[in-house]
């Protein structure tokens, strides 16, 4: 990641838990093609895709969702509380559907 005054900004999705519990990042890079050597460097277990813009949209949300039951593990019977901004992306009904389905309460706020 850089300062946009210098170079390209990468978006980063990443969770973590009151207690510092944390789930290995998502990143959203400005291409148009995801490339695996995108990821040489980052922490094992990150995943990676890719949108022009650089910005999240829907569809990573949803990468993001599937990346965070993954890691958390949460279950209807084990369920993960998921704090969340008011951000577009955030607005899936397929990727809140997927949350709920695998146990993930989802609470929106101005965070």
């Amino acid at each position: 990641m850089t300062s946009a005054e210098i170079g390209t900004l990468v978006t980063l999705a990443v969770a973590a838990s009151a207690i510092l519990n944390k789930i290995h990042p998502l990143f959203i890079f400005p291409r148009v093609n995801f490339r695996d050597h995108f990821l040489n460097g980052a922490p094992t277990g990150s995943n990676g895709c890719c949108n022009p813009s650089g910005w999240m949209k829907e569809e990573h949300f949803m990468r993001f969702a599937e990346h965070f039951v993954l890691y958390t593990k949460s279950t209807k019977e084990r369920p993960t509380l998921l704090l969340l901004d008011n951000h577009d992306s955030h607005i899936s009904i397929s990727a809140l559907n997927y949350l709920k389905v695998n146990g993930v309460v989802v609470l929106f706020g101005p965070l």
